[in-house]
């Protein structure tokens, strides 16, 4: 979509009667002198908006838009700006203001976000910030909704104006997927299976057109000493039948006893289509430290679960 900055000015014909010099009757001259821009008298307005969305390692309560009135500029050009209201919650591991990119869209054109206040946001806490937005004097706001995301990645879309669409919020889904994967030296206990749009881990977004699968478990080792299960040792059945690998994980090293540690609280994640529905299959393969020498135990196990 194509940004703009267009800066309307009208000058409106005034008709002046001017006596000539030198004679008995009026001339009458028509000269044009600008009149006050279109827009300049427009006044302040508020559009309360209350909704929420995720983007980019942040869940944004967006509160309300406020349009200021025309003004002339430094330049003595009519300006305006819309300001957005915002609460921003982190829910990444690192102190971080909010990275994604925002535009308003209104009218057919597209405004950046240029200025505001992103304020630091420390992890798994809160603060209140703005976006700032210079725009058309003549601005039609019925139609604008802030459209958030770079091109290609998966975009969040709130409405400001009455006429502005339906809310895209990409909020995160949890699913009640749980059950038992296990091996002879190894067992791995699926809780809960999450499907997100961003990867809060380092603040990113995922591709247009897929999700982020979490599956999350809790794992038991019989192997004495400390040992590791690493992301290759994951993967995924996709509803089409196809097999897709891990893209990331948390996979500390277990520490493990003949009677069996349980280390919780592990995750792998995979990128799934949208929509995501369906069966999956999830494949482990146990790595050679998991496996007895000179055992014919299977060393590859498979939990099948639905979304």
């Amino acid at each position: 979509m194509k940004f703009v900055r267009r800066l309307a000015v009208s000058l409106l014909p005034v008709l002046l009667v001017v006596t000539a010099c030198g004679g008995d009757d009026p001339v009458d001259q028509a000269i044009e002198e600008p009149a006050a821009p279109e827009g300049q008298a427009a006044e302040a307005q508020v559009l309360p908006v209350g909704q929420t969305f995720w983007h980019s390692g942040f869940q944004v309560e967006v509160l309300q838009a406020n349009l200021s009135p025309a003004e002339e500029n430094a330049f003595g050009q009519p300006s305006r700006q819309l300001t957005v209201d915002a609460r921003f919650t982190n829910e990444g591991p690192d102190p971080r203001a909010f990275p994604a990119e925002v535009a308003l869209v209104a009218g057919g054109s597209s405004y950046p976000a240029l200025g505001g206040s992103l304020a630091t946001v420390p992890s798994g806490l809160t603060g209140d910030g703005m976006f700032a937005f210079p725009v058309d004097v003549d601005i039609d706001m019925n139609g604008a909704y802030l459209l958030v995301g770079r091109g290609g990645e998966s975009q969040a879309s709130v409405p400001i104006g009455p006429g502005g669409g339906q809310l895209v919020s990409l909020e995160p889904q949890e699913f009640p997927v749980s059950g038992d994967l296990s091996l002879e030296l190894i067992d791995l206990h699926i809780t809960t299976a999450d499907l997100r749009a961003d990867v809060p881990a380092n603040y990113s977004q995922v591709e247009q057109g897929k999700w982020a699968l979490w599956l999350y478990f809790d794992v038991t080792s019989r192997r004495s000493g400390n040992w590791t299960i690493r992301v290759d040792d994951f993967a995924l059945v996709l509803p089409s039948g196809s097999a897709v690998a891990a893209v990331g994980s948390d996979l500390p090293t277990l520490a493990g006893s003949d009677d069996g540690l349980a280390t919780d609280g592990l995750y792998v994640r995979f990128l799934v289509d949208d929509p995501a529905a369906g069966e999956y299959t999830l494949r482990f393969t146990a790595p050679t430290w998991f496996r007895e020498s000179g055992s014919d135990a299977e060393t590859e196990g498979t939990f099948t679960f639905n979304l």
